[in-house]
C-alpha cells in the first residue's frame, strides 16, 4: 500500500493487523484488533493507496460484519457495521478495490453454525446509512449447479422449494472459496470456486497459518484465508495436518450492479480436476457483460466463453498448451501442478510443469517449467 507491506493474521486465537514502512524499517501495529470470537475474511490493497479489512464477530449472541479501510500508516478512513441474521454465518469474504466510489462486500454464507456454504452474501458499504445483508442461496442462481446433471440439478432446485415451503433451509450444501471481486464497466464480479471432498481425511485441518510458501487466490499480495485453512474459523483449529484429496466442481462469477443489485452469474464446471490443496485453479476476465474463465487440465487449456450465451451452460473448449519448437511434444502431467491467473485487460498468464518427448535422435526427454500468455480474442 504506496511503499508500505500490510500483513494480517492471527496470534493465537485473535486477528492481528501489522503495517510495515520499509523507509524508516518500523513495524506498525494497527489499532482495533486483537479481538475474541473475530474473524478475520479479507485484507484488501485498494486502487488509491489505502487498504480494506473485512471482519466478521460474534459477540453476546449477536454477529456482524465489520469493514475498516485504512490509510497506508494504519489510519482508519471509514468504518462500517452490518448486522448478520441471527440464523447466518459468514464463511469467506471478499472486498472491492475502490476503483470507483462505491465498495462490494461479498462472500459465502451457510445456515446456523454449518461449516459448508449455502449461498452468497453481498452488501454495498455505506457507512451513513443503515443496510441490510443480501443472501442467495445456490438453487437460485441460474449456473451454480451446471456442475451436476439436469436431472440432479433439477431435484435440488424441486427440494429446495419443498422445504422453504415449510420454512426450512435448502439441504444442498458444499465447500465455497472466494477469490476476489472485480470491477467491469457496470457493476462488480465477485469470483470463486466449489470443490467437495473426496476423502474423510480432508475434513482435518491444516495449519491455520497456511502454507508459507503458497500464493495466495488471486494475488501473491492479497490474504485471503479461505486458502489457507478449509475453514475460516481459527477456533476450530486442530493441530493435525492431513493432506486432502479434493475434486474440484467449478468456477463462478457472481455480477451485482452499483446498487449491489444481482445481475447474473455464469459457471465453468471442473469436476474432471483432483487438486490436493485449496488453492486457486482457474481464472476470469469480463467481456460485453459476462465472464470468460480460463483453467488448466493436464497439457490443455480449457477455455469458456459466456458472451455468446447467457441460458445455457457453455461447454470449455481445449487450447494446446505452445511449445517453442514443432519437434517437441508435450506429455501429460499431473493436473494440480500449473497456475491460471488473469495479468492485465483481457490477457492470461499460465505457468506448470510438463513433460517434453523430443522428436530429435538421440536428445532425450526432460520435464521442464513454462509459461504461456493467452490473449483473449
Amino acid at each position: 500500500t504506496d511503499g508500505n507491506c500490510v500483513f494480517g493474521g492471527y496470534v493465537g486465537l485473535e486477528p492481528v493487523l501489522v503495517i510495515f514502512d520499509p523507509t524508516k524499517n518500523k513495524n506498525i501495529m494497527v489499532p482495533g484488533f486483537f479481538l475474541t470470537e473475530t474473524e478475520l475474511l479479507d485484507v484488501r490493497p485498494n486502487k488509491n493507496n489505502t487498504f480494506n479489512v473485512l471482519l466478521a464477530q460474534r459477540i453476546q449472541g449477536q454477529k456482524k460484519l465489520i469493514f475498516r479501510t485504512f490509510d497506508k500508516h494504519g489510519n482508519i478512513l471509514v468504518e462500517d457495521e452490518i448486522p448478520i441474521d441471527e440464523d447466518k454465518t459468514i464463511l469467506s469474504g471478499a472486498s472491492s478495490v475502490l476503483e470507483h466510489d462505491e465498495v462490494l462486500i461479498a462472500g459465502s454464507f451457510a445456515f446456523q453454525n454449518n461449516r459448508q456454504a449455502s449461498g452468497i452474501f453481498s452488501c454495498l458499504i455505506d457507512p451513513f446509512s443503515a443496510q441490510s445483508i443480501q443472501y442467495i442461496e445456490f438453487h437460485q442462481m441460474q449456473h451454480f449447479l451446471d456442475y451436476l446433471s439436469d436431472k440432479k440439478a433439477s431435484k435440488i432446485r424441486q427440494k429446495a422449494t419443498e422445504r422453504e415451503h415449510y420454512n426450512k433451509n435448502p439441504e444442498y450444501k458444499t465447500n465455497v472459496g472466494i477469490h476476489r471481486i472485480e470491477e467491469f464497466l457496470g457493476g462488480f464480479a465477485l469470483f470463486g470456486e466449489s470443490y467437495s471432498a473426496l476423502s474423510a481425511s480432508s475434513y482435518a485441518y491444516t495449519n491455520p497459518y497456511g502454507n508459507p510458501g503458497a500464493r495466495s487466490a488471486s494475488a501473491p499480495y492479497v490474504y485471503t484465508p479461505s486458502n489457507t485453512r478449509y475453514y475460516n474459523n481459527p477456533y476450530l483449529y486442530q493441530p493435525t495436518s492431513i493432506a486432502a484429496e479434493l475434486r474440484m466442481q467449478q468456477g463462478f462469477v457472481v455480477g451485482f450492479d452499483y446498487k449491489g443489485r444481482r445481475l447474473w452469474d455464469y459457471a465453468i464446471p471442473m469436476y474432471e480436476l483432483k487438486v490436493y490443496s485449496r488453492d486457486q485453479v482457474s481464472d476470469f476476465v469480463v467481456t460485453n457483460n459476462a465472464p470468460n474463465f480460463l483453467y488448466k487440465s493436464e497439457n490443455d487449456l480449457k477455455f469458456s466463453n459466456h458472451a455468446t450465451d447467457t441460458a445455457q451452460t457453455v461447454a470449455a473448449k481445449a487450447i494446446p498448451i505452445r511449445l517453442n519448437n514443432s519437434f517437441e511434444e508435450s506429455r501429460p502431467v499431473d493436473s494440480e501442478d500449473g497456475t491460471v491467473r488473469k495479468w492485465y485487460l483481457e490477457n492470461f498468464f499460465v505457468s506448470g510443469v510438463t513433460n517434453i518427448k523430443d522428436s530429435r535422435p538421440g536428445v532425450s526427454n526432460r520435464r521442464v517449467f513454462f509459461v504461456n500468455k493467452v490473449v483473449l480474442e
